[in-house]
């Protein structure tokens, strides 16, 4: 740049103005109005957000009092989402095949985890395990009787399955569930109420086994507490005296639970003293006083379910029967079990002792889960409902724990209030309330509906509550805390809020205009030596080096200019080796072009070699078959395929389509010979509602279903004239006229054609169009029967031989060498076709681990014709129609003249059977 255009281009910059500028309007005053702003904004935001948060902390206040309640309501709604993944998988159980596998597999694959306690009652230890959501999965027919049963994991044997009809011979010997099922509407749900059998307190708590383990006891005072125990399970009804015998002076007792067959000897301790019955009495009640559950796990657990049942019903709305899952009641334990309702953290069992424990009782007030299950509602072993606790209940029925609890028949003695909580459940509400508890403790209550309305539950609308309990002067004193801390916090954030915003305030705005002040003018400095760069004076100095951030950016500004100075001399030779490499890279990415091209060649080749997975071709003649697919599968281009019946010209059509560029689209194969002239039009083009009698509605045509795809026309020889000369407009078009419209739709299908007549004997006889021919035999594969291809037929054999084994389960794992010799020289008129069934036969009657020549059971003369007639044996020289027209004739005489039948026997269909009779009776 010269020295006249470098004065040029500076006068056009225009000039600093001079004068005085206002405070407010100099870079000085601004940056000390935003600092003043930017400043003030966030520290007002900040009061603002305070005296916000002031009024955050009442509600938090109002919120932690209102904690219990959302936890109850959390745990009441998980419960209510459990029972409907329940009545969704009902509903999957409905549509699965009524079979044993079908439910063993959908058993094994509902299961859920539970967290328990085992062990012993000395050496506790926690278990996480996965066992099956349902205690029984069954099918029942509409007479009652069970098909199916999986009890757990496994398949319940057919002679046990029962007739649940009868109440008495449920599980629980009282469930109505299958009388209730059937009286509802198709795919209507009923869910039962808990049905199990009631545990006693002496059971849960394993009484029997920790009076035998009592160390400093002696053996006739544990003789006297079984004695005791024993006699007041019988006062109760929970056992029954079967028998009473003597041995060597000594007096014993058979008890037995009724309804079950285990039996309990006690051994009679003899005539008692007053004085010592009391004293063992008293000693134990008093151990028995003592325990709670936490206390031992050597106990037994509540056996019970909820049943979840439906009708099933067939595309006609008759009822097939009821499917039915029994909801194990361990799962349901699991959503209190662990909950203790002052503590946020789960356990593994919440106890009883402290009354900070969590259960559920269902909508008529039952509990159905509890720390004490002897509280949980059940029935006898005979089926009879066991009476809930009541004022009248004796001291005995409390000792053993005979006294599952209906809250709404507790009466003011025993329980204050609580009825009151299932009325207010039943409208729908949650609450906090104090009640006493069976022990007269004065307890607090958090309670919370579980609203579920399907079922037994449909009366109030909900499944039942959710109670969370404690005590209730430590519920207050919390309570109390809580407000205390809340009151503290807030007063000390009053008193300390103002001052430090004051201050900051103060410091923000003197360091505003400290900062401004240095800022102003090495900044003004610095912007005109970055004008004068900018105009392109590289040569212009920068402002003096300073000891901060501005001087660290005039220094910038220094190495920018050399950098520039560098830079533009690298530029230009940069940009020629740009230019050079990218020639290069050009070239490059070419080679690799066409190197993935050749891959990708290669590649579609070995996807079509693999394509042939299910087709045997041992014989060259199936091999040079294989190999005219590859070349004629990836065009569009019509394949004629001739040969006999049953030599497998459908797998020869799918593998073409397999191989070709549409097989990802659909492979549509019709029988030509299925159907009359107007159905196979209707079949292949489709049709409008009203076309002909019987269509009542509009049908898409295979040609529209296979858009896109291919189109095999199989036994395309029997396709009437009329039918020829549509099917010929539609390939030269590749339009399609639904019968009964004038509409045209356009369709891109490839039309593969099968067929075992000879065309050029049904074109001489004018049964076939000769331009059609002409369009369909644009490439032609022919398919030699078996007989011509032996190299196939054991390969073929043994394919079948381990497909039937594998179906039928049987044991067979090959062939004997007779019978190898004998399927090699059987002439085969039925080809690949014969030899599946003859194999599928063979395999199903077989007695040993080899197949026999007398497992294929074919005729004598069948067998005769396999082995080779000598030289010039007149019997030898006859024709394949011959051979076919015997055989035919002879499958028919074994099955007493039934066309059906025959027609099944040689694997064909019934209308070319008749065909081939009537020509048989025409030659005659």
């Amino acid at each position: 740049m010269n020295q006249t255009e470098q004065t040029t281009r500076r006068s056009s910059v225009p000039p600093v103005r001079g004068g005085t500028v206002g405070p407010f309007r100099s870079l000085m005053g601004r940056l000390l109005v935003a600092f003043l702003v930017l400043c003030a904004l966030p520290l007002g935001a900040v009061g603002f957000y305070v005296s916000h948060r002031l009024s955050d902390v009442r509600r938090a206040a109002h919120r932690s009092a209102t904690t219990y309640e959302r936890r109850a309501q959390s745990i009441a709604r998980r419960v209510a989402e459990f029972l409907g993944e329940c009545e969704k998988d009902l509903v999957e159980l409905a549509a699965l095949p009524r079979s044993a596998e079908a439910y063993l597999t959908f058993a094994d694959q509902h299961r859920r985890e539970i967290w328990i306690r085992g062990g012993t009652n000395d050496q506790m230890v926690e278990i996480r395990r996965s066992i099956p959501l349902y205690k029984e999965i069954s099918f029942i027919n509409p007479s009652g009787s069970e098909q199916i049963l999986v009890r757990g994991e496994n398949l319940v044997p057919r002679s046990e399955l029962r007739d649940v009809s009868d109440p008495a011979r449920t599980t629980y010997r009282r469930e109505r569930y299958f009388e209730r099922a059937m009286a509802n509407k198709p795919q209507q749900i009923y869910v039962s109420h808990l049905h199990g059998f009631h545990l006693t307190k002496f059971e849960q708590l394993g009484v029997d086994r920790l009076i035998e383990r009592l160390v400093d006891t002696d053996e006739r005072a544990k003789k006297i507490y079984r004695f005791m125990l024993y006699s007041w399970l019988q006062q109760v009804n929970a056992v029954e005296i079967v028998n009473r015998y003597r041995e060597a002076d000594n007096g014993y007792i058979v008890y037995r639970v009724p309804g079950k067959d285990r039996t309990v000897t006690i051994e009679d301790p003899g005539p008692l003293g007053e004085a010592e019955r009391r004293a063992r009495e008293m000693e134990l009640r008093h151990l028995v006083d003592e325990l709670a559950p936490e206390d031992v796990v050597e106990g037994e657990r509540f056996d019970g379910v909820i049943r979840f049942a439906m009708p099933v019903v067939d595309d006609q709305g008759n009822k097939l029967g009821v499917v039915s899952l029994a909801l194990d009641h361990t799962h349901l334990q699991q959503f209190t079990q662990h909950v203790r309702s002052m503590e946020e953290n789960a356990v593994v069992f919440a106890g009883y002792r402290g009354a900070n424990y969590t259960y559920l009782f269902d909508d008529e007030g039952w509990i159905i889960t509890h720390p004490k299950m002897w509280n949980i509602r059940g029935v006898d072993r005979r089926g009879k409902p066991v009476a809930p606790y009541t004022a009248k209940s004796d001291s005995i029925e409390r000792l053993t724990g005979r006294i599952p609890v209906n809250l709404m028949k507790l009466d003011w003695k025993l329980g204050r209030g609580y009825h009151r909580l299932v009325y207010k459940l039943q409208q729908g509400r949650t609450d906090i309330a104090s009640a006493f508890n069976l022990g007269g403790v004065p307890r607090t209550r958090v309670y919370s509906p579980i609203f579920y309305s399907t079922g037994e539950y449909a009366k109030h609308g909900i499944f039942g509550g959710v109670m969370l309990g404690t005590d209730s002067q430590s519920f207050i004193q919390l309570m109390r805390q809580m407000n205390v801390d809340i009151s503290n916090q807030i007063s000390a954030l009053r008193r300390s809020i103002f001052w430090p915003l004051l201050v900051v305030f103060l410091c923000v705005a003197v360091l505003s205009i400290v900062v401004a002040r240095n800022l102003v003018r090495p900044v003004r400095l610095l912007s005109q030596a970055a004008r004068r760069i900018g105009e392109g004076d590289l040569d212009s100095p920068v402002p003096p080096h300073r000891g901060d951030e501005i001087g660290v950016l005039a220094d910038a500004f220094g190495e920018m200019v050399r950098s520039l100075k560098q830079s533009f001399a690298k530029l230009n030779r940069r940009n020629q080796e740009l230019k050079e490499t990218q020639q290069k890279l050009l070239r490059a990415e070419k080679e690799k072009q066409r190197k993935l091209e050749q891959e990708v060649a290669q590649l579609q080749q070995e996807i079509a070699r693999s394509s042939f997975a299910s087709m045997i071709a041992r014989s060259p003649q199936m091999k040079r078959i294989q190999e005219e697919i590859v070349r004629v599968a990836s065009s569009s281009a019509t394949v004629l395929i001739r040969g006999d019946n049953g030599t497998g010209k459908e797998l020869i059509a799918e593998s073409i389509h397999l191989n070709s560029g549409r097989r990802e689209q659909k492979f549509v194969r019709v029988n030509c010979a299925s159907f009359n002239e107007n159905l196979l039009e209707s079949e292949l083009f489709g049709h409008v509602k009203g076309a002909y009698t019987g269509a009542a509605a509009d049908r898409k045509g295979l040609f529209v279903l296979a858009d896109g795809g291919t189109l095999l026309l199989d036994e395309i020889g029997d396709m009437s004239l009329n039918m020829q000369k549509k099917l010929l407009r539609t390939l030269e078009q590749g339009e399609i006229t639904p019968l009964g419209s004038h509409r045209v739709i356009r369709v891109d299908v490839r039309i593969l054609a099968a067929t075992n007549r000879d065309f050029e004997q049904l074109m001489g006889a004018g049964q076939f169009r000769e331009d059609l021919y002409h369009r369909l035999n644009v490439i032609n594969i022919y398919v030699p029967p078996l007989r011509e291809r032996k190299a196939d037929i054991l390969p073929l054999a043994k394919r079948f031989v381990r497909q039937f084994a594998e179906a039928e389960d049987r044991p067979v794992i090959g062939l004997s060498a007779e019978a190898e010799q004998f399927l090699q020289n059987y002439p085969w008129p039925g080809n690949v076709r014969e030899l599946k069934n003859a194999t599928e036969r063979a395999v199903v009657r077989t007695r040993n681990n080899i197949l026999e020549v007398d497992d294929f059971q074919l005729a004598i003369e069948q067998r005769n014709a396999s082995t080779p007639a000598p030289v010039g044996d007149p019997s030898s020289e006859i024709t394949l129609a011959e051979a076919e027209k015997e055989h035919i004739l002879r499958v028919l005489a074994r099955c007493d003249g039934n066309k059906k039948s025959a027609a099944r026997i040689l694997d064909i269909g019934y209308n070319t059977l008749w065909r081939k009779l009537k020509k048989y009776e025409e030659s005659n």
